[in-house]
């Protein structure tokens, strides 16, 4: 298979507005929002993109590891500087998801769907399960008494091919990658047979073609992120909404976990759940699962 990334091969393919971004790409680092991290404390400019080929210690969220073999993910971190209210931040998350989710879809052919807030899934072929393809991070640096974050990390790790010997067991199960011999594709007349296959076709080239779709379209919604129009499509691309959820980790009840529906997303990109007493409440931050 050949598909090596490079900034040329980026810029390639993104819009001519978007060429100007600095884009580099290392074989190995430890965490590519750490790096960045170091890069924004020394004033690297807004629009600063880090890609590895491979992580030793990529980060998800609440502390845990992203499993970033050498040559089959993206793995990339974007700085930004927005004058954005924090309370605001989650804008970013929640219109990543969006992009990422679309510019999968665009350059594979698989169907995606995104799980509240920050991961995008696809849909296991024979079954109607769902496995995680994607994990969004997003880290901000504030200084006291500044309305604005000094900076903005946004992290993005996207499972593009399957590693060569399989993903490790205790993830085994719920993740999953983009392109593989297992995949539906979205376009097809008969999902239930079509793939999107290792072939030559699909692989050349696919991640810097990812990378690209992904900040053509994270770039086109980011000068307007409180006018918040990305917000139904990301609604309609929602995976949990409708449905009994497990709610894990959550600032409103610490250390508690709770079952109940989820029936909205509101403007502040708040998961709206509706509990067993009929009651609703808004989560701001935390973790759910779901079983489909």
């Amino acid at each position: 298979m050949t598909d090596i990334l490079s900034s040329l091969g980026i810029k390639e393919h993104l819009d001519e507005q978007n060429k100007d971004l600095n884009i580099e790409i290392y074989p190995i680092l430890n965490s590519t929002n750490l790096t960045l991290k170091e890069k924004a404390a020394s004033g690297a400019p807004e629009g600063t993109v880090i890609i590895a080929e491979e992580q030793t210690m990529g980060r998800g969220r609440f502390g845990r590891q992203f499993f970033s073999p050498a040559g089959t993910g993206i793995y990339m971190s974007m700085l930004l500087r927005p004058q954005l209210e924090p309370s605001d931040s989650t804008l970013i998350t929640t219109a990543t998801a969006v992009a990422v989710s679309e510019a999968i879809e665009e350059v594979t052919g698989a169907s995606t769907a995104i799980k509240w807030i920050n991961d995008i899934w696809i849909k296991k072929y024979g079954s109607n399960k769902y496995a995680k393809i994607c994990g969004i991070l997003t880290e901000a640096a504030l200084s006291s008494g500044s309305r604005y974050p000094d900076y903005i990390i946004l992290g993005i790790g996207i499972n593009v091919f399957e590693p060569e010997n399989g993903f490790p067991a205790e993830i085994s199960g719920i993740a999953a990658s983009a392109i593989g011999s297992d995949r539906p594709t979205k376009n097809s007349n008969d999902t239930s047979t079509s793939l999107a296959q290792h072939d030559s076709s699909c692989s050349h080239n696919t991640r810097n073609r990812i990378i690209a779709a992904v900040l053509n379209k994270f770039m086109a919604l980011y000068p307007n992120l409180t006018k918040r129009t990305f917000l139904d499509e990301y609604r309609r691309r929602s995976v949990v909404l409708g449905h009994k959820i497990n709610v894990i980790e959550n600032t409103l009840r610490p250390d508690v976990s709770f079952s109940a529906t989820a029936v909205a997303i509101d403007n502040d990109c708040n998961l709206i759940v509706e509990l067993e007493d009929g009651t609703t409440e808004a989560l701001y931050s935390g973790e759910i699962s779901i079983r489909l």
